[in-house]
């Protein structure tokens, strides 16, 4: 959903100043610095790529942290999302919730944007600041897209890997067979 609010409220060539809050995020990060400059393009990337907690932060804080978790979750009940609740941007607080068919409608929807459907096929990437002082190194984390991966599935195209300790593991994949794009969780 982060990554549906992004596309539909930034232009990718926008700049977002990192926040020392944003750096300090847990779990999974690209290594942010505090003050970095960089685009809504190489964040968005970040997020859906490496699973960047600290790019969902900077990003939701460009628009302002509140109001972009609202908006979150006004997406998710125009969406019929009836199951689904945000607390955050990178899906860490785990009071927030949601069901396997409401991450289904959310993943079809978030393949009908070009942009999302194309960044979630990148394996590998390295993203620059805006003064190209940083430089950061994505790798997916989703095995179906590897080629050198004993689970790599030719017909994959993405889509977001994530974990969390009360939730484990969890994957919305997308695949195209025979001319159909397949959405699993």
């Amino acid at each position: 959903m982060t990554a549906v609010i992004v596309s539909e409220a930034y232009e990718l060539v926008v700049i977002v100043t990192v926040s020392q809050n944003a750096v300090s995020t847990i779990g999974s990060d690209i290594q942010l610095m505090t003050g970095e400059e960089i685009s809504v393009d190489a964040l968005l990337k970040a997020l859906l790529v490496q699973s960047g907690n600290d790019a969902a932060v900077a990003l939701a804080e460009h628009m302002g942290f509140d109001t972009f978790v609202k908006r979150m979750n006004t997406k998710a009940a125009e969406l019929g999302l009836t199951d689904t609740e945000f607390r955050d941007p990178a899906g860490l607080d785990d009071g927030g919730r949601s069901s396997a068919r409401d991450l289904g409608v959310l993943a079809a929807y978030a393949l009908r944007n070009e942009v999302i459907r194309g960044v979630v096929r990148i394996t590998e990437a390295t993203i620059e600041s805006a003064n190209l002082r940083y430089a950061h190194k994505l790798e997916t984390s989703n095995r179906l897209l590897k080629a050198d991966h004993p689970l790599f599935m030719a017909e994959a195209t993405g889509l977001k890997t994530g974990y969390t300790p009360d939730a484990g593991h969890c994957l919305v994949a997308s695949a195209e067979r025979d001319g159909h794009q397949i959405v699993t969780v």
